[in-house]
C-alpha cells in the first residue's frame, strides 16, 4: 500500500506542479518580473504567487527527494526473504 501511495503522490503533484507553473509564469509575465530579484518581490507581494512558489517547491521536493525511495522498496519486494517462514512452530 506504501507503494502505490507514494507513487500517486508523485502524479498529484506533478499534476498541481503542471497547473501552478502555468499560473505562475503568467503572473511573472503580467508583472514584468523578468530577473530573481523582480521575482522575489512579487512573491513578497502577491499571496497568489507566493502560494504557487510554494506549490512547484513542493512538488520538486517531494519528486526530487522521495519519490525515489520508492525505487528502493519496489527492489525490496522483489528480494524473496524466507526468513518469516523459517521460523519453527515452537518459537510462537
Amino acid at each position: 500500500m506504501w507503494l502505490s501511495t507514494g507513487v500517486l503522490l508523485g502524479w498529484l503533484l506533478l499534476w498541481q506542479a503542471e497547473i501552478a507553473h502555468a499560473a505562475y509564469g503568467k503572473i511573472l509575465e503580467e508583472s514584468g518580473a523578468n530577473s530573481p530579484e523582480k521575482e522575489a518581490a512579487v512573491i513578497e507581494r502577491n499571496p497568489q504567487a507566493a502560494f504557487l512558489k510554494g506549490k512547484l517547491a513542493t512538488a520538486r521536493f517531494y519528486i526530487g527527494r522521495l519519490l525515489p525511495v520508492t525505487e528502493g522498496k519496489v527492489a525490496a519486494l522483489k528480494r524473496t526473504e524466507t526468513a518469516p517462514l523459517d521460523i519453527p512452530d515452537a518459537s510462537f
